[in-house]
């Protein structure tokens, strides 16, 4: 398996990631805006495949396919820490012990890596993105494609795979993103909502990664 990488999530987008397939409101696709000036002819960018080189240069885009990542901005409190002397960490592999909360609620005991930075400060909020991966949630997911477009090019089968499911509206159908609610009358009206909820506008012109991914533990 390649080494994880972070893959920053709200709660809400997570929780879809992490349903069943074939559960209403799965979730196996997510976007990123593209903030370099790339060559476009037409609606859709060059092909991953086309990119290669500046993909593993990391100029345009930093996921792949085959990469595996993890939710990563999950703030966690730490409560308790017992940093190890030089002979018992060398003995043990590890440089402590720490006990933390999740969620405000979820407790968890766990090693300090040795070749993590012990952390300083107990009763902290501590954000996800700054603790060692052996910290994070154990859910993993693989990248299975990337591709780039406009954001006005956003279809159904789009929205469907960022989460946005039907839900019955006193007798019609409607439609909401993970972690909302009230209906919206279409999905792709559902997704620009949320889209705009996280980035503060939907600008059609846009260009942004699709990328989708899978499950793998």
């Amino acid at each position: 398996m390649n080494k994880p990488k972070p893959m920053p999530f709200t709660p809400a987008n997570y929780a879809a990631s992490c349903l069943p397939a074939a559960a209403p409101g799965h979730k196996c696709q997510t976007r990123r805006l593209i903030k370099a000036a790339v060559p476009c002819d037409g609606p859709e960018l060059p092909t991953v495949s086309a990119l290669a080189a500046e993909l593993e240069r990391g100029r345009y885009c930093r996921w792949k396919p085959g990469d595996v990542f993890y939710w990563s901005n999950e703030p966690i409190v730490i409560c308790e820490l017992i940093q190890y002397d030089d002979a018992r960490a060398a003995r043990f592999g590890v440089a402590g012990e720490v006990w933390f909360v999740r969620n405000d609620k979820e407790v968890t005991h766990t090693v300090v890596p040795a070749r993590t930075k012990f952390p300083a400060k107990t009763g902290k909020r501590w954000p996800g993105r700054v603790l060692p991966v052996e910290w994070a949630r154990p859910e993993r997911w693989r990248v299975t494609a990337v591709r780039a477009h406009q954001l006005v090019y956003t279809s159904k089968a789009d929205a469907s795979a960022e989460g946005i499911t039907m839900v019955d509206r006193g007798g019609a159908n409607g439609f909401v993103y993970p972690g909302h609610y009230p209906a919206f009358w279409e999905p792709v009206a559902a997704y620009r909502a949320q889209w705009t909820a996280l980035h503060g506008k939907w600008d059609s012109d846009a260009f942004v990664w699709a990328i989708t991914y899978e499950r793998i533990a």
